[in-house]
């Protein structure tokens, strides 16, 4: 039985989910001569970057004039680079056929190129024809938007790369793309994406895969502890594999390896492997390429720093066993990595009554050809948990959003420092505090430039022109927001970056108190770049404790640039993704702090969500499994949009769950006991190619209090 909840089902249309293209405005009113060049800046957002494969542009030449197109790129910005052809590199050329002024005239670029996330200058240069363009005066903004992908106008030439520019210009036309390094054809096929997950899973295994260069367990214990099933692993700072003869008092016996292979070891039931792991009982994989599908289904409990080695001409590979006891202990002393002179040092204890655990990783080698596997995983299949950052957790947290998004007016995010550890809770706030709350003779007004930094007070802070303070100097003064430069600013951060006009408008203070060590900075009125609307944000930052406060005001929604809101301490820091700061709470880790792991007595599947892909012309099958025996059926959530990451239902009652779609286009419910399909009919509609569509499954469950479970997230691309 199927019911149809909302009739936007019925009205399917690209532009009801569509991210891509990303298009500006055919409205033209000037134009370069043929042969000339268009120029304008590209900020990818989306953390997996973007292939770009298509690119429509308003021609100035008459219908049917053909002519070339070649795209060129620059690391972050083309201002200031339109003379100098040397930083341009081409990435893509293309014949065109001239469609008309006040239209699309396509480029179809395929395969495509591929943009990481961050910023980038672009230049078309046209062959032939010529583009038509808008002169960047209201009502036409310099920037246009959406979630993916944001572009900044611009200039144009009569001649590539020469020093006689006009600008400001809005570039006429769309950006087609696909997310990701995906190279394919000007109508890309059909995909899908599944991301997130559905409660109530639970997990025996864990693990993590890192290349050799990303290792980063050297001397480092793993110690794990088994109650009824359930494995809690803890990292703390190791020493190196421990002598041999610590658990037999006649110290280890060698054991003779094959390369590639494994060995029985001792009378209690242990298994050696050639390449870095112990299992209880034979028959685990001997390859020398660590697989996470073989690990989880492994016929033997095994626990692993999979990785190729080669015992059988380098090092000794030791064992030792208390039978009174159940331990046992295998060491790997200077085994090199395969086809190398670099030797690899760890142990395992394994006690085979209790099954408790411990990894000791000493030196390793860097030079090793495969990527390393570490983890544990029980007897026979087991279901996939994802990888977990054994080593370590983040310390920093960030929110990037285009202008028209910005959700903070009015809002207070309080930052406590615990140790190194962050935690963060937003609340409605009222806008900055006035100036003179710390220094009873009030603030000092600071000198600011435009893109910018000031050293401030005698407490060590800087200040940028752009939105942030630092304790410390050094960091970027890009007007462009960067998430890259976040993370690797050389001082510690506070930022709600943007760019901003301090040295023409508005006033930014600021106070401090020696005693305590608080200060405060205001940007009080201040615009933003090139506009007449003005900002209002305040920084409370304590150089004793780390604790920070950020106070937004009315800020201006015609800013050219993204806002990057967020902390990040001083020095390289690994990227967590991003937080949505305004959901109410943040928290972050202090640098390197260790997270080991914990697993689950078996592995249970929770409410999971999968699909064909939707291609144009056919069905779209969307199917649920998983189901809890004592549900009816279950709903299939239709949204314009993905909601990654989720947002959390414990709110509501049902912790663990998350919705993962907006959910705007309606619902189908499928009665009956899973596993249940769905079809969506996908009309045979080119112009439906790249719409995205996402979509969720709900059904009921005894296992908490709102009793419903959610599923993973599922989005389709349409396409061929």
């Amino acid at each position: 039985m199927r019911i149809l909840t909302s009739v936007a089902m019925l009205g399917l249309t690209a532009a009801a989910f569509a991210q891509s293209p990303l298009t500006t405005t055919y409205a033209n009113n000037n134009g370069n001569a043929a042969g000339g060049a268009v120029y304008f800046d590209l900020d990818v957002l989306d953390p997996a970057g973007l292939t770009i494969f298509n690119i429509d542009f308003n021609c100035s030449s008459a219908a049917g004039t053909a002519g070339t197109m070649e795209v060129y790129t620059t690391p972050t910005t083309w201002v200031g680079n339109n003379s100098n052809a040397a930083v341009w590199s081409s990435v893509a050329s293309a014949g065109v056929v001239a469609a008309g002024v006040g239209g699309p005239t396509p480029i179809c670029i395929a395969p495509g190129f591929y943009l990481p996330q961050g910023q980038y200058g672009i230049a078309l240069v046209q062959t032939g024809v010529g583009q038509a363009y808008t002169t960047g005066t209201s009502p036409f903004p310099l920037n246009y938007a959406n979630a993916d992908l944001s572009l900044t106008a611009g200039g144009g030439t009569n001649v590539p790369f020469s020093a006689t520019l006009f600008s400001p210009r809005v570039f006429n036309g769309a950006v087609h793309y696909v997310s990701g390094n995906n190279p394919g054809v000007c109508l890309p096929n059909a995909t899908k994406e599944t991301f997130g997950e559905g409660c109530y899973s639970t997990y025996a295994s864990f693990y993590e895969q890192m290349s050799t260069g990303d290792f980063d367990l050297t001397n480092t214990d793993i110690t794990a502890t088994n109650a009824g099933g359930v494995v809690t692993a803890t990292v703390a700072s190791g020493t190196g594999p421990l002598p041999v003869g610590g658990i037999d008092p006649l110290g280890g016996t060698v054991l003779v390896l094959p390369d590639d292979g494994q060995v029985a070891a001792g009378t209690l039931g242990m298994q050696v492997g050639s390449n870095g792991w112990v299992a209880l009982g034979a028959g685990n994989s001997n390859s020398f390429s660590p697989s996470v599908g073989s690990m989880l289904g492994n016929p033997s409990a095994g626990v692993y720093t999979w990785t190729d080695l080669q015992p059988n001409n380098s090092g000794t590979v030791t064992y030792e066993e208390d039978v009174a006891t159940g331990d046992t202990r295998t060491t790997f002393d200077a085994v090199n990595g395969w086809n190398t002179t670099d030797p690899v040092h760890i142990q395992f204890d394994y006690n085979v009554n209790t099954g408790d655990f411990a990894i000791r990783v000493g030196v390793v080698g860097f030079a090793n050809p495969e990527d390393w596997l570490v983890g544990y995983s029980p007897a026979g299949a087991s279901l996939d948990p994802g990888p977990t950052d054994i080593s370590g957790s983040v310390a920093s947290f960030y929110e990037v959003m285009d202008t028209a998004s910005f959700d903070l007016t009015n809002t207070d995010l309080t930052g406590t420092n615990n140790g190194g550890a962050y935690s963060v809770a937003a609340s409605v706030g009222t806008g900055p505090l006035p100036v003179g709350g710390i220094d009873p003779l009030g603030g000092t007004v600071l000198t600011l430039v435009d893109d910018g930094q000031a050293t401030a007070g005698t407490l060590g802070m800087s200040v940028g022109s752009n939105g942030w303070v630092a304790l410390g100097g050094g960091n970027s003064n890009g007007f462009a927001p960067s998430v890259s430069a976040f993370l690797s600013n050389p001082s510690t951060g506070v930022y709600c970056w943007t760019d901003l006009q301090p040295n023409n408008s508005g006033v930014v203070t600021y106070e401090e108190d020696i005693a305590t060590g608080d200060t405060r900075t205001t940007f009080d009125g201040v615009n933003g770049w090139n506009t007449t609307d003005p900002v209002h944000i305040q920084f409370d930052y304590n150089v004793n404790t780390g604790d920070f406060v950020v106070r937004v005001g009315v800020v201006g929604f015609a800013n050219p640039e993204d806002w990057l809101v967020g902390y990040s301490p001083g020095g390289a820091n690994v990227d967590p993704g991003m937080t949505d700061v305004s959901a109410g709470a943040a928290t972050t880790g202090a640098v390197d702090a260790p997270s080991g792991a914990t697993t689950d007595a078996a592995d249970a599947a929770g409410l999971s969500l999968d699909s064909n892909t939707p291609s144009l012309g056919g069905n779209w099958d969307l199917t649920a499994d998983d189901i809890h025996a004592s549900s009816p059926g279950a709903f299939f959530f239709f949204g314009s949009g993905a909601v990654n990451p989720g947002v959390d239902l414990g709110g509501v009652g049902a912790p663990g769950c998350f919705a993962y779609t907006t959910a705007d286009l309606g619902a189908v419910l499928e009665l009956g006991a899973g596993p249940l399909t769905t079809s969506l009919a996908i009309p045979n509609n080119a112009a439906l190619v790249g719409a995205e569509l996402t979509v969720q499954a709900t059904a009921a469950t005894p296992l908490n209090a709102f009793g419903v479970a959610t599923s993973n997230g599922v989005t389709g691309t349409l396409g061929l």
